[in-house]
């Protein structure tokens, strides 16, 4: 039984009703349900959802049109893999538009090869693809470039590779002839300006301004952060490479760890901490204590003050940031936590080091008005024995007054005149100690010793490890429109110094910054390094 239900498609694309593409496939499964109906009754009806999936992966727009002579062929060709009649006459005739998008979709697509890189044995190295549309110039210098070795090599030549492309034919041409031909001092006076567009190329493992010297530098080589920044050859040495000259890190080799100063300052708090200084509340107490070591009400107030000013912290809005040069860890130290922030050491900024030295300058002064006091140094004490008391009183008293009673002992209705000090009871043996200690102390005995430890630390960074470095290749680095940041400039161990410990590092400037520095105990250091 053959019943003609073919649907006039012309019809069908030129109706003006809008169709959905719900209502396409509607319109689909009941014309091909219909027409598997008209040709046997006992046919079972196809897959629609599998018909439509396919049908609407096939289309452009990702679902089927019914207007679109496109999609209309596109199921025509499924209906025809699936062995289904369609219910539609055979579209043979696309528009010109539609026959180009067809082509542009089917046409096979262009083989890109794959240029050969660094890790081919054959190629240039890591980070240097060979291309056969190089000329000489490009060839030349990524010739030259594979001889260095850096830390990072791929990163660091694939950027090296992205500024050279961006550098005109002179200035390419120029980069080949003068790679790694200068001496240190061609390239800080002239050469350099060859190689500044390499400034900034610094993958991890480098600073700014190493690659660009390296590359100018007759046979320099990297030393990464294994080594140092930047070795140079034989006849100049060992240099490091650094940006922003007046705040330098010294990394490891300026550890904290590695300063008397660092470590003393730990052990002088405890003491400080043993007297209760820590606590305000306790000021009236620790005053009577010191007056009553002391014996004279004036020094003792003197000691106090300047234990309360120069290492509390009191005064430390005098010191703070004197030379402008403190950072955002440093500024954070105030007179409200200082005490507790200098005793764990890992931020002790120029204003700190400052106020510390001139307090243990102050306490050196006092030194012989201690030692005046017998009693801090022999303990010699008054033991009171009578019926009166459950457990006998001690007093520290002068041993010249202890000489006194002894001599007047067992003479008739003697009186004899002495000073009575602290109660030797077990809290003020402990304050004695820790007073005896702190005025004992290395740095109270010798100021000098702190600026005398920077110089020393600075002095052991110049030959870590045992190799002598040289000195420091700068950069002024930053963003500085008046200067050329990228110029380098170097300076010998004499043109550095220390000027506080920030994040557990020492930081160092240049002599001639610090030459202006109002801190005393900076100046003496710079005496120490002429």
């Amino acid at each position: 039984m053959n019943i003609n239900t073919t649907i006039n498609l012309d019809d069908l694309l030129n109706s003006n009703e809008e169709t959905s593409s719900e209502e396409t496939i509607e319109i689909l499964k009941e014309s091909i349900a219909e027409t598997v109906k008209s040709i046997e009754e006992n046919t079972p009806l196809p897959d629609f959802d599998a018909i439509v999936t396919e049908w609407s992966y096939r289309c452009d727009k990702g679902y089927p049109d019914m207007k679109s002579k496109s999609d209309m062929i596109k199921l025509q060709e499924i209906l025809d893999e699936m062995g289904i009649k369609s219910p539609f006459k055979q579209i043979t005739e696309l528009t010109p538009k539609e026959i180009a998008a067809k082509k542009a979709k089917t046409a096979p697509k262009k083989i890109i090869k794959k240029l050969t890189t660094v890790d081919d044995s054959k190629g240039y190295g890591p980070g240097i693809p060979i291309n056969d549309k190089d000329n000489s110039t490009v060839k030349a210098f990524k010739t030259k470039l594979s001889k260095i070795e850096w830390e990072n090599k791929a990163k660091t030549n694939k950027k090296i590779l992205e500024i050279f492309y961006t550098l005109g034919e002179k200035e390419q041409k120029n980069c080949v002839k003068l790679f790694q031909t200068s001496t240190l001092d061609e390239y800080i006076e002239t050469t350099w300006s060859t190689w500044k567009p390499f400034f900034d190329v610094n993958p991890s493992g480098m600073g700014r301004g190493e690659a660009m010297s390296v590359m100018a530098i007759a046979g320099a080589k990297s030393g990464g952060t294994k080594q140092k920044d930047l070795i140079l050859i034989p006849s100049e040495g060992i240099w490091e490479v650094k940006e922003k000259p007046d705040s330098i890190r010294l990394a490891k080799s300026g550890a904290v760890g590695k300063f008397v100063y660092a470590n003393e300052i730990r052990k002088f708090y405890e003491l400080l901490t043993d007297i209760k200084l820590n606590d305000q509340g306790n000021d009236n107490k620790l005053k009577t204590n010191i007056k009553a070591l002391i014996g004279d009400k004036e020094e003792s107030t003197k000691i106090f003050n300047i234990l309360v000013n120069n290492f509390r912290g009191d005064e430390y809005s005098k010191t703070k940031n004197k030379d402008g040069d403190d950072e955002p860890a440093d500024d954070s130290i105030n007179e409200g936590n200082f005490f507790e922030r200098i005793s764990n050491g890992g931020e002790l900024p120029s204003g700190v080091i400052e106020l510390h030295y001139q307090g243990f300058q102050a306490l050196k002064k006092k030194i012989d008005i201690v030692k005046q006091n017998k009693d801090l140094l022999a303990n010699a004490k008054l033991i009171l024995r009578t019926p009166e008391f459950d457990v006998d009183p001690e007093f520290y008293i002068n041993p010249k007054d202890a000489e006194k009673i002894k001599k007047a002992s067992g003479q008739k209705s003697t009186k004899v005149d002495i000073t009575i000090a602290a109660p030797a009871n077990e809290a003020n043996v402990k304050f004695v100690y820790a007073m005896l200690a702190i005025m004992r102390h290395i740095f109270v005995i010798t100021p000098d010793a702190i600026p005398k430890d920077f110089k020393t630390v600075l002095d052991n960074y110049f030959k870590s490890d045992g190799v002598k470095i040289e000195g420091i290749l700068w950069f002024l680095g930053g963003k500085s429109k008046s200067k050329e940041i990228a110029q380098p400039h170097r300076g010998t161990r004499k043109d550095w110094v220390i000027f506080g410990i920030s994040q557990s590092q020492a930081k160092v400037k240049r002599r001639e910054t610090a030459s202006r520095s109002a801190s005393s105990w900076m100046q003496t250091q710079l005496k120490l390094t002429k």
